[in-house]
């Protein structure tokens, strides 16, 4: 009997990798509502993306400097009773309290990072000292929510499109 033939492997799906179907210790159980409602309160913005929310989330819980803390954030902001003012003043007090250089508050910068350059600042393994920057998908770069604060497109783009992505050779001038 004959064997069919495997499909090309661009006909091929991608194959998803397998996600545990509960929550570990590097994944913590925070939904995006909840997550959206941590960056509003970091951030000062009520416009945030529940795509891009997802996303960022899935960026979050791979994060190790940032997954540690995302349930404790969370938990503590909801937590919180009263006016937004008093909820918003409550929560900055906290993390101002935990100090600089706690995880705590170190997970909360990087969520800011996030929403704002579309990129973490994260510690160049080995050093305790030496960062840089981490980005993500080009997308997210351009979802930044510095450039409409500051009213200017991205830097690094030309001629609406993701310029600094593409070789040489393939650029429209």
């Amino acid at each position: 009997m004959a064997q069919a033939e495997a499909p090309p492997p661009s006909a091929r799906a991608p194959a998803a990798p397998a996600r545990p179907a509960t929550p570990t210790a590097a994944e913590p159980a925070v939904n995006v509502q909840d997550f959206i409602k941590l960056s509003q309160m970091l951030t000062g913005l009520d416009d945030l993306e529940p795509e891009l929310a997802a996303q960022y989330l899935r960026r979050c819980t791979d994060n190790p400097e940032v997954s540690g803390q995302l349930t404790l954030l969370v938990q503590t902001l909801s937590a919180l009773k009263g006016s937004r003012d008093k909820i918003e003043s409550d929560f900055h007090g906290k993390l101002k309290s935990a100090g600089v250089q706690s995880p705590f508050f170190a997970a909360s910068e990087q969520i800011i990072y996030l929403w704002y350059v579309g990129a973490f600042f994260r510690k160049k393994e080995g050093s305790a000292t030496t960062r840089y920057w981490d980005y993500g998908p080009p997308d997210h770069y351009f979802h930044g929510k510095v450039w409409p604060v500051i009213g200017v497109q991205p830097p690094m783009t030309a001629h609406n499109t993701i310029y600094w992505t593409t070789a040489p050779g393939s650029r429209r001038s």
